[in-house]
């Protein structure tokens, strides 16, 4: 009998931290004409406790102060508090940054999360329409959701630099001059059903564990320095079902760490497909072109699961071999289609040490498919319409 009332005692203890826990909770009001529960978002911010929702209304929020941490700079929103959620009436309706098109100084910042700290943000925009030395957030050591929400302007769009858990979920990317998403983690991060378009270099990833799905990056082929994704040294990453499309430098640049590529098409209209220096580069499933080479490789990296792509030349080479340091090998690419089941054209549209000696490395090509081969998301005639 007393062992049951002990149990009850605890049962009923735990009920009431559960209601507690739910009334300490609160939904801040804020409108963008300074009305509901406090005037700014920045009020909103100051006064919530953990577990907290703002909820915006549509408008544009305009409201900054100064940044704590740099002088003489300037910041939208500074959070401070850990496991708080912003969210808007609805992307592109509650509008977080400036709106005019014009130069200024001093240098300003959207969103500053203090180390350590979750943030969620949801259905909103942050938007800077000038590049002045401009950053839409910045998270040191911490950790974020973002859905269903705009990044627009600015110089640079988000950078979490020693984070984890984050997850980047139905998101655009738009008109950022530099890095639109720059994740050097700690830990592991989701991008998924995004997109980027008109940006510098739409994903850096500098770490562990980044995966991507479903994400579209299109850039400019007038833009020279126009990346798709960068994957950096000491980092891990896997994009899947993703398109990389029309970017004057590449659609991927692997400049080393492992990388998982599986039913991606890669390099459509743009200068490079795959720019690659070093990396353990595994998947199947890829439509990989270029104009200038599909495939540009400065040395040897492995490739013992990467096949049953179609690599495909356009008017320049399907591989070609670059600048090259170390001791020469082999590359090797057996079990892809490209685009032919003539040997000797295949041949012909590879630049390697067969054409110049002094490139060291040779492109292994055979065997070979003798038909295109259907991923996960095309069909084989979406396939060839590509290069009609």
């Amino acid at each position: 009998m007393a062992a049951t009332i002990r149990r009850l005692r605890i049962i009923s203890l735990g009920f009431f931290v559960l209601i507690a826990s739910a009334v300490q909770a609160a939904t801040w009001v804020v409108n963008a004409d300074g009305s509901g529960d406090v005037a700014t978002i920045q009020n909103a911010l100051d006064i919530a406790a953990s577990g907290d929702v703002i909820q915006l209304g549509a408008g544009v929020f305009d409201d900054y102060l100064p940044d704590p941490h740099w002088p003489g700079s300037q910041v939208y929103l500074w959070v401070t508090t850990d496991d708080l959620t912003i969210a808007g009436a609805g992307r592109d309706l509650s509008i977080i940054g400036r709106q005019d098109n014009e130069h200024h100084e001093p240098s300003v910042d959207v969103v500053l999360v203090e180390a350590g700290l979750s943030l969620e943000i949801r259905d909103l925009t942050l938007q800077l329409d000038d590049s002045t030395d401009s950053l839409l957030m910045k998270l040191n050591s911490s950790s974020l959701v973002a859905a269903n929400c705009a990044f627009r302007g600015a110089e640079n769009g988000v950078f979490v630099y020693g984070g984890s858990g984050i997850l980047i979920d139905g998101c655009e990317f738009e008109g950022i001059e530099d890095h639109a998403l720059n994740l050097s983690l700690d830990g592991h991060g989701t991008v998924e059903n995004c997109r980027f378009s008109d940006v510098g270099l739409g994903i850096l990833v500098w770490g562990d564990d980044v995966r991507v799905a479903d994400s579209e990056f299109v850039g400019d082929p007038s833009d020279p320095c126009s990346v798709g994704a960068n994957v950096g040294e000491m980092s891990s990453a896997a994009f899947r079902r993703c398109t990389f499309r029309n970017h004057g430098a590449a659609g991927l640049h692997l400049e080393a760490g492992t990388i998982d590529l599986n039913d991606c098409h890669i390099g459509h209209g743009g200068a490079l497909g795959l720019n690659i220096f070093n990396a353990l580069l595994r998947g199947r499933g890829n439509v990989i072109t270029g104009t200038s080479a599909a495939i540009l490789v400065h040395r040897a990296f492995e490739t013992h699961e990467f096949e049953r792509n179609h690599i495909i030349a356009g008017s320049g080479w399907a591989v070609e071999t670059g600048w090259f340091y170390g001791q020469g090998g082999q590359l090797d690419l057996a079990h892809n289609w490209w685009g032919t089941d003539d040997p000797q054209q295949i041949a012909d549209s590879i630049y390697d040490l067969n054409d110049d000696p002094d490139l060291l490395l040779e492109v292994v090509f055979a065997p070979f498919l003798d038909e295109p081969t259907a991923n996960e998301t095309r069909s084989l005639s979406d396939i060839k319409a590509l290069f009609r």
